[in-house]
């Protein structure tokens, strides 16, 4: 017999804004979000050291995208000079590579061996849940992180300047019952 599984999913996008996507590894981010409304400009590496930045609302880095497009890398400098001029710069996640100096808007060093929730069921805790980013344009909850079908999170930061602001923290738990460790 056949089996569907359906997960509808309410998201709002600001379908004004312009947004730009660096696409990193295995990456078919843009594709998944076009159901949505949203259009993205893919930039492509011959473009990253040309395209006028200041055009976007919103620039979004693909997951591994620095340890595998050195003209990223090569362009990091304009993508932070484009959020120290006010635009948004996404980086979703990144390995090792990502810790070096000039990628990242402030130093941080990840934790080695790397920090890993493998856990799909671990609990997320909302550090700050007051932030903007859990309540606009979507409402964000703790059952949004329910069925997720991968590890929770890798590659965690083990030390931080402190112009970050941790919003979310993860751990797998310590015993049956037990809160998740601070």
């Amino acid at each position: 017999p056949a089996e569907v599984d359906l997960h509808v999913v309410q998201a709002r996008f600001a379908r004004s804004l312009r947004y730009a996507y660096v696409a990193g590894v295995e990456d078919d981010v843009v594709r998944l979000l076009e159901p949505f409304g949203a259009q993205f400009h893919l930039v492509d590496d011959e473009e990253l050291q040309r395209l006028d930045l200041a055009g976007f609302d919103a620039i979004v880095i693909g997951p591994g995208a620095y340890s595998v497009r050195s003209e990223l890398r090569a362009a990091a400098s304009r993508l932070l000079d484009y959020m120290d001029g006010g635009g948004t710069l996404i980086v979703q996640y990144q390995p090792y590579g990502y810790q070096a100096p000039g990628l990242a808007p402030y130093p941080f060093r990840y934790s080695e061996p790397h920090d890993r929730v493998t856990d799909e069921g671990a609990p997320v805790r909302f550090l700050a849940p007051e932030h903007s980013l859990f309540h606009v344009p979507n409402e964000i909850r703790g059952q949004d992180f329910d069925g997720w079908v991968q590890e929770r999170g890798r590659y965690f930061f083990g030390e931080w300047d402190r112009r970050y602001r941790p919003l979310l923290a993860c751990a797998v738990r310590s015993g049956p019952g037990s809160p998740p460790p601070t």
